[in-house]
């Protein structure tokens, strides 16, 4: 089976300043080729921005009270210390300063993992399957 997509996020206790901290950390990547970024509940409490390099093929999503990495391509380039991974590092550290950062809580990684197959294998599989049946639950 063939990773397809990692997300990871690091949840940390809300940042009550977060809204007036945030740009600062995130300005830099603006001069990313192919940057787009969207502001959710803009002028809230719970204002939180998403980053997406298109040309990289991953997005970073900022909260008040976690950080979101995800990445959809080869998982080798992850263990490049250097490479997309750093991003999400450094903008993590950068957070880590906010005055109002007390401490992570958790981490939690989620990977996508499918095998592509042929329709003939993927019907065969499917009609084989003990947890598709004919009957409904209710007949007896």
């Amino acid at each position: 089976m063939k990773i397809r997509r990692i997300q990871y996020s690091i949840d940390y206790i809300h940042i009550l300043t977060f809204r007036e901290e945030y740009k600062e950390a995130v300005v830099p990547y603006f001069a990313f080729e192919g940057l787009e970024y969207a502001i959710d509940f803009e002028n809230t409490i719970n204002e939180s921005i998403r980053l997406i390099f298109k040309r990289e093929n991953f997005a970073i999503i900022l909260k008040k009270e976690q950080i979101t990495f995800i990445y959809e391509g080869d998982v080798n380039n992850l263990k490049i210390a250097e490479g997309v991974i750093s991003t999400f590092w450094e903008i993590y550290n950068k957070i880590a300063k906010f005055r109002g950062y007390k401490r992570s809580v958790q981490h939690t990684i989620i990977a996508n993992a499918v095998d592509i197959l042929e329709a003939e294998k993927n019907t065969l599989i499917l009609d084989n399957n003990s947890y598709f049946r004919e009957k409904s639950f209710w007949e007896t």
